[in-house]
């Protein structure tokens, strides 16, 4: 889910300082402190009741106000952020408890959960810094110094990295989305939306699984003159650059949360000051709607059981529901007081809502589309070491396991899914799977990453057949001057030839190190190739040197021969 931050300021001038008014005798009305979250102050989930369009809703009452949350797919948890306090609650939806309060930074915004790490990020808009929780410990293992005013999160499970928008003030030119390695946990680069106006930034961030994307959501403005820059930004997950923007938005608002579809492959973002949601085609970052929604939009969220964009309206206590299909809102639902936020709940087919206007989260049940029948679908991965954590993700849903299988429940239909590690070193293809009306089975095959390898060799004659031989492999032969290979990370000897016997070139040893490699060789004249009597020299010169022996015994040999015979056909007497 990707969310607009409290601390965003849409209008310039005096209806900012109205706007600070209100918002500081809100705070004098709030308690004068909040502790953090006593799971024995909790009061467990309501009764059910039944809303206009047949969801069943229930709540869970809390002792403080929430304000953003993320479900946790590895142990059916739910994050909670508050709407005031240093820390995130742990929540048991199952049993409407909560089962840990974990500190974390200044004033923290939104919360996403990494499946691929078992870890839970908060983004902290008081202290410019991500923390960093393990979700099988439930306490705090790190932290990440980012911009100022982080505003949301979202993870890219293509590339295992976080996404952060940031609303920097009076930066002009700042960056506004800084991108997070989820491996390292350290920041890999930031990156600059929007017009870089001396106030504003970037409100939401989203990803695009089908084409490894991020949206970012972003409003800029002028403090001195009715100038304002709002729109979409689409990111390039791959190489984590700018790609587009999309100028939407009406003065005096601007876009505030944003939210994929996976199902329809378009993007939703919101206009909460013009009550307003703009539907984008994700593929071209191109505008095709607008749909009215509930007043003052803040928060979406992707319900993949309904195949429905969930539109959280801050002023009207409601959710407006968008079809994925058509675009369009088909109805809305009530909720709790002053909504902020959104999860979905993957194991229980639930989104749930937070309320702090009321002090509580509203759950909404999946409702038909999650009672009819199921079919078990097992993915079975070959090719990873023992142990090594994987995924298959299917729309709106994504599954862990440790194991070598993971088994999901889908209705009938086609479904588009795709297959990652835990292990980065190892990548295995997605694809497309058809339910219908009995359990199939998916084989996934992992494979080592591999990284082109090109050896380019100097000093043959043009066209001349040369080879280059990994330790252990097949020769690869050329006569162009460079050989390429695919190779996965690790450590190589290897040997080159030439069919010219007339040049040599030494061997050696290389390491792949997660990136492509260049290496060179060079050919040499082999000064003992000079050849005599059509063979090298030294051998030409030593059957010269044994002929002339050999000729010369036998001419010496024949002499003596007639000089005796001539003795005896005389009778003289042999020389004494």
């Amino acid at each position: 889910m990707a969310v607009v931050g409290r601390g965003r300021s849409t209008v310039p001038g005096s209806a900012r300082t109205l706007t600070f008014i209100i918002a500081l005798v809100v705070l004098l009305l709030l308690p004068t402190s909040v502790a953090a979250e006593n799971p024995s102050t909790w009061s467990g989930r309501l009764a059910h009741i039944t809303s206009g369009s047949e969801r069943i809703a229930d709540s869970i009452q809390l002792s403080s106000p929430p304000y953003r949350l993320a479900f946790d797919s590895a142990n059916g948890l739910l994050y909670v952020v508050p709407y005031s306090g240093n820390f995130l609650t742990v929540v048991n939806p199952t049993t409407g408890s909560a089962v840990a309060s974990i500190p974390t930074g200044l004033n923290p915004t939104d919360v996403v959960f990494d499946p691929a790490n078992d870890y839970v990020y908060v983004a902290n808009w008081g202290s410019s810094n991500v923390t960093i929780i393990s979700g099988q410990t439930n306490t705090q293992v790190g932290s990440i110094g980012i911009g100022p005013d982080a505003n949301a999160i979202t993870y890219d499970s293509t590339n295992g990295d976080l996404y952060v928008a940031e609303q920097q003030p009076s930066v002009v030119g700042s960056s506004n989305v800084t991108v997070i390695n989820g491996t390292t946990n350290s920041v890999l680069t930031s990156i600059v939306v929007g017009s870089g106006l001396n106030g504003g930034g970037a409100n939401g961030v989203t990803f695009d699984s089908s084409d490894n994307k991020v949206f970012a959501s972003y409003l800029f403005y002028s403090d001195y003159v009715l100038l304002q820059d709002s729109g979409v930004a689409a990111i390039n997950g791959t190489t984590n650059t700018l790609n587009s923007t999309l100028p939407v938005g009406n003065w005096p608002g601007g876009l505030d949360c944003i939210q994929y579809d996976p199902e329809a492959g378009e993007v939703f973002a919101c206009d909460s000051d013009n009550s307003l949601v703009y539907v984008v085609k994700a593929k071209s970052n191109q505008l095709i709607g607008t749909d009215p929604v509930g007043s003052t939009p803040g928060a979406a969220i992707y319900d993949p059981a309904n195949d429905k964009i969930l539109i959280v309206n801050n002023g009207s206590n409601n959710v407006s529901e968008i079809d994925g299909a058509t675009g369009k809102v088909v109805g809305s639902l009530p909720v709790g007081s002053g909504p902020t936020g959104a999860a979905y709940d993957s194991a229980n087919c639930e989104v749930y809502v937070a309320n702090p206007g009321s002090d509580n989260l509203t759950a909404l049940f999946g409702g038909e589309s999650c009672q009819r029948e199921t079919y078990a679908v097992t993915f079975t991965e070959t090719g990873l070491p023992s142990g090594a954590n994987w995924s298959a993700s299917l729309p709106g849903v994504t599954n862990w396991s440790r194991t070598t299988s993971i088994e999901v429940t889908l209705t009938n239909g086609t479904y588009a899914y795709s297959i990652i590690s835990g292990n980065t070193t190892f990548r295995a293809p997605g694809g497309t799977l058809v339910v219908d009306g009995a359990s199939r089975s998916v084989l996934v095959s992992f494979s080592p990453v591999t990284y082109l390898v090109t050896l380019s060799e100097s000093g043959l004659p043009p066209g001349t057949m040369w080879w280059f031989n990994i330790t252990g492999q097949h020769p690869s032969y050329a006569t162009a001057a460079a050989i390429s290979l695919s190779l996965a990370n690790g450590t190589y000897s290897y040997r080159v030839g030439t069919a010219s016997t007339e040049y040599l070139a030494p061997g050696g040893s290389f390491s792949v190190k997660g990136n492509p490699l260049n290496l060179g060789v060079r050919f040499a004249l082999v000064a003992s190739r000079e050849t005599f009597l059509g063979v090298p020299a030294t051998e030409g010169y030593a059957l010269l040197i044994g002929a002339i022996a050999a000729v010369s015994a036998v001419v010496i040999t024949l002499a003596v021969f007639r000089h005796r015979k001539k003795v005896r056909s005389t009778g003289a007497k042999p020389p004494v």
